[in-house]
């Protein structure tokens, strides 16, 4: 929960408000672009949230 929570501000604090406060159409950065092209990386948030950041195992 604490890695979702600390992605969403991270995205918050980088994109969304940079957004939100330009004059200018926005653009995201070469960086982020590159991620949103790249099919692997670009389901590693998806993956996360859908299985979380460690895998648990019910004890037997």
């Amino acid at each position: 929960m604490r890695l979702i929570q600390g992605a969403q501000e991270l995205a918050q604090r980088h994109v969304v408000a940079d957004a939100l406060h330009a004059d200018e159409p926005f653009e995201l950065s070469r960086l982020l672009r590159l991620l949103l092209r790249t099919p692997v990386l670009r389901e590693v948030p998806t993956r996360l949230i859908a299985y979380g950041a460690w895998p648990v195992r019910p004890k037997k």
